[in-house]
């Protein structure tokens, strides 16, 4: 090969690699910028979501409060026979209706919820209300949020525990059945996080 076949070689090599590279530059641009628009997007839709579980947290809770306002202090230990009843072992635990699904004397419906109420004999009146208004916030928010949250829970530092989870695989059989009566939530890191 000539010296000029080289050179033509050589200068083609020269002008493949300039425009690879500012080829792979301009991709390598337009990839990270599509990126950063996508990570933008998807944090602006996190920090809704999170706005909100704000607003529902805050309006169940203040649901729960005005549940328990109007308590019915006569009926307390009554619902929570007929609904967490004791289970045999020192817990209380849901009913499987609650799961299954149920209505009650007014046609409202209840389903997907599990509880577990550890040492059920140190329960106060105190307690005893405030599971019941719980279980009534847990039974209307639940189902209300279930298409932007699988999940609502409500849970105390004594380990109490209210829960909507419908589509479980288990069906909450754990809260319901399995768990061992000294089983506590309480030390959970979830309730150290919310707590």
């Amino acid at each position: 090969m000539t010296i000029a076949g080289i050179a033509s070689v050589v200068i083609a090599m020269a002008v493949a690699y300039l425009g690879f590279t500012t080829e792979f530059r301009r991709m390598k641009a337009q990839g990270l910028a599509a990126l950063e628009k996508e990570t933008v997007s998807r944090a602006a839709e996190h920090q809704v979501t999170f706005d909100q579980l704000r607003t529902h947290q805050q309006a169940s809770i203040d649901g729960m409060w005005a549940r328990l306002a109007s308590i019915d202090p006569v009926a307390v230990d009554a619902k929570l026979d007929e609904l967490m009843p004791e289970f045999g072992d020192g817990t209380r635990r849901s009913i499987d209706g609650l799961f299954e699904g149920m209505a009650n004397g007014e046609g409202q419906r209840t389903y997907g919820m599990a509880a577990f109420i550890p040492r059920a004999d140190e329960l106060t009146y105190q307690d005893k209300a405030l599971l019941i208004a719980a279980y009534e916030t847990v039974r209307t928010f639940g189902p209300s949020l279930s298409g932007q949250f699988d999940n609502f829970w409500f849970f105390t530092t004594r380990g109490d525990v209210i829960i909507f989870a419908p589509n479980r695989a288990n069906q909450l059989l754990s809260y319901r059945r399995d768990l061992p009566a000294d089983w506590d939530f309480s030390s959970a890191p979830i309730v150290h996080a919310i707590m």
